[in-house]
């Protein structure tokens, strides 16, 4: 037994002892909630949250032009997993990268292998794909380490990808001088080796500040090396604002002189007026199917070379087209559809659309009057008013869905319970406005400006986004649906039309679009996951759904237009670029190359967009707002969209006799769906052309109307 002097000595060691445990412990638990925090934040770093959720932080110039958490495709969207076929994933990087914004490096690094891809829209310049007057900018817990670290060794492994294999053809038009497959395989792989130093030389650098990147294979964990989210490296390359957004006092100027160059510059070998000539072409082929089987009918049919006539068997192809010949040039095709319009007798026992007919027949009527000249067109347009003026007789003013142009019988369709639809009775406004001007009767003029104080006396819970249905008997609103899309989409349109047709000079209409405008950015437009694609959102019952029509592509355009001509809407450019980007992307991911009808955007899961009508109707509203983007902007990157968009139409929809719409842009092999609308001569190919063609329509003196028929403006 030990003295007992000697117990609390015993009993100060036992305390040190258990101190010194829970001290362990205590760091012990630490450590193992600093392992597991370190392994949360590698797991759900900025770059894999971005894999696996769509949400990346970035940090490249386009962080001044959207919201803290709406990043999307433009600043890096991860790539879909390839094969590593040099060539093969390059060509497709080009794809995924080059056609959606032309903006991101992306590279994933493997331990014996490199697979690089290259997009920047400047990467051509002169010739060249240089990036060394790029600045590189890259996500955290990126590695380029794993690399060999001899410089000689990472050169033998550039030199090992075939970039001559690659088709950059899409870029030509930004060579001043077309290199050859050798110089661009040459190009490319000294570009690549400065890059890859570039990178790594600055991760050097990180790594001796703050010890955060390793340096060898080893340092890699097993768990890390099998996820491919963090073997990814991307860095953004810092493009001008102006490239895509150019809206200064100097705008006008820039876009000249960019113009000018690009008219000489080649892509796939042809020149701009190449391109023009190429779409007039396409023209005429549809024209001539049109003159040679359906001449007098409202349609071709392209594949059985039969005729339509929903339209009233007015002619609805030729009236609708009369503008177009005369800008392309077909002189003599024009003159003889004039003589068909001079014999036109609208007293007719038939019922008609009175928005269809409006804005088809006598919006054709107008431009073409307002192009040539002559009054005959504009007496016509006169006399089809007159018949579709009994629309009118309504309790509201309203104008009734369709009217039969002997009677003077109107009606609502049945379909939406005899209710008025929101773009047709607020989408006429333009062709009676224009026609009141210039024939001087009043009773066009006030026809157009009672259904939009109609429309304004209602008190709106939204202000600035209006319901699609209207009671025909009281004006008011029923129902809740408000979409920019399909029933609404041209009331919008109008309501900056509006204005700008009488110079500016009613500011209703310029206070009506600027709140719509706002209420628009305020509750509709969404983004989607992964992809971070803005949208314009419909609702009803004050929720909001995720459909998306092409319809409401004319929106980029119309933002644009409204950001050039309304001081205080410059801001509205930004989300003119996304919309466009958006708009492309529905083209550029399809099996074909053309855009489905309607989608919806997802946004709580890793599926971008759910394709819900496949067909394309060879609509123009995507081309029309790539029109409205280029002219105002210069870049040409919205001129390379439309050419291949145009390259797809003519792959895809030309029949011998004429175009088609499709019925499934998803399938390689579609079957025609065996319909040219009117509008695709009136508009799609009208857009396209003048995309390729000088400055022959000054937008500052005119306004396209929603069938894209061309009107003066006037002083009111």
């Amino acid at each position: 037994m030990l003295p007992t002097h000697n117990a609390p000595n015993h009993r100060k060691k036992r305390r040190k002892l258990s101190r010194l445990v829970r001290l362990l412990l205590l760091i012990s638990i630490l450590l193992f909630f600093g392992f597991l925090f370190y392994f949360f934040t590698r797991e759900h770093s900025p770059l894999v949250n971005e894999q696996q959720h769509g949400q990346k932080q970035t940090h490249s110039i386009y962080e001044s032009r959207r919201d803290e958490d709406n990043t999307n495709v433009m600043a890096g969207e991860t790539p879909q997993k390839q094969e590593p076929h040099n060539a093969k994933w390059l060509q497709s990087v080009r794809e995924d990268f080059l056609q959606q914004q032309g903006k991101v490096l992306s590279s994933e690094l493997r331990k014996d292998n490199i697979i690089g891809g290259a997009g920047p829209s400047k990467m051509h310049r002169v010739g060249k794909i240089d990036f060394t007057d790029s600045e590189l900018k890259w996500e955290e817990n990126s590695n380029f380490m794993n690399m060999p670290q001899d410089s000689t060794q990472r050169d033998q492994m550039v030199d090992t990808l075939d970039f001559a294999k690659v088709d950059w053809t899409d870029h030509e038009d930004d060579w001043t001088d077309e290199p050859t497959k050798e110089e661009l395989n040459e190009y490319s792989k000294q570009s690549l080796k400065k890059v890859i130093e570039t990178i790594i030389q600055n991760q050097r650098q990180q790594t001796s500040t703050d010890g955060s990147l390793q340096s060898s294979d080893s340092s890699r964990s097993s768990s890390q090396k099998s996820k491919d989210q963090q073997s990814y490296l991307w860095f953004v390359f810092d493009e001008p604002q102006e490239d895509r957004t150019t809206n200064s006092e100097n705008n006008n100027q820039q876009t000249a002189e960019h113009q000018t160059d690009s008219t000489t510059s080649s892509h796939h070998g042809l020149t701009t007026e190449e391109k023009a000539s190429r779409v007039r072409a396409a023209f005429e082929h549809a024209w001539n199917g049109y003159s040679k089987y359906a001449w007098g009918h409202d349609e071709i049919n392209p594949v059985s070379k039969g005729t339509n006539d929903s339209w009233g068997k007015f002619g609805a192809t030729l009236v609708d087209a009369l503008d177009t010949l005369f800008i392309m040039g077909f002189r003599d095709e024009f003159e003889k559809a004039k003589d068909f319009v001079r014999r036109l007798d609208f007293n007719q026992d038939v019922t008609v659309s009175f928005f269809e007919t409006t804005i088809r027949h006598v919006g054709g009527l107008l431009g073409a009057y307002d192009l040539s000249g002559d009054k005959i067109f504009l007496q016509k347009a006169s006399e089809l008013a007159d018949r579709l003026l009994p629309a009118f007789n309504t309790p509201s003013g309203l104008p009734y869905h369709e009217v039969n142009l002997r009677t003077g019988e109107g009606k609502n369709p049945s379909w939406t319970s005899g209710r008025s639809i929101l773009a047709e009775v607020g989408s006429f406004q333009l062709e009676f406005k224009y026609l009141s001007h210039h024939t001087g009767k009043d009773i066009y003029w006030k026809k157009a400006t009672h259904a939009m104080k109609i429309i304004r006396q209602n008190t709106l819970k939204y202000p600035g986004l209006y319901p699609l249905l209207l009671d025909i008997n009281t004006g008011n609103f029923t129902g809740s649906k408000i979409s920019w899309g399909g029933l609404g989409d041209s009331f919008y349109e109008y309501e900056l039309k509006q204005y700008l047709l009488t110079n500016k000079n009613q500011q209703i209409y310029r206070r009506m679009y600027s709140e719509s405008i706002v209420a628009l950015e305020k509750h509709l437009l969404k983004r989607s996951i992964p992809s971070r694609h803005l949208y314009v959102a419909e609702m009803e019952h004050d929720e909001t759904n995720s459909d998306f029509e092409h319809l409401a592509c004319f929106i980029p355009g119309m933002l644009v237009l409204g950001a050039q001509e309304i001081p205080e809407r410059k801001k509205d450019y930004k989300f003119a670029v996304d919309l466009m980007e958006t708009c492309v992307d529905l083209y550029i991911s399809t099996a074909t190359g053309l855009a489905p009808d309607h989608v919806s955007f997802n946004t709580h899961n890793d599926r971008d967009y759910v394709v819900r009508d496949p067909k394309y109707m060879l609509r123009p509203e995507t081309v029309e707002s790539l029109f409205y983007l280029y002219k105002y902007t210069g870049s040409e990157w919205y001129r390379r969209m439309a050419w291949k968009i145009f390259l797809n139409i003519e792959q895809y929809c030309k029949t011998e006799a004429a175009f088609s719409g499709i019925r499934d842009v998803t399938s390689t092999q579609p079957q025609h769906d065996a319909s040219m609308q009117s509008f695709f001569l009136a508009e799609t190919l009208k857009y396209l052309y003048l995309i390729f063609v000088p400055d022959v329509i000054d937008l500052q003196k005119t306004v396209f109307t929603t069938e894209a028929h061309i009107l003066t403006r006037f002083d009111k």
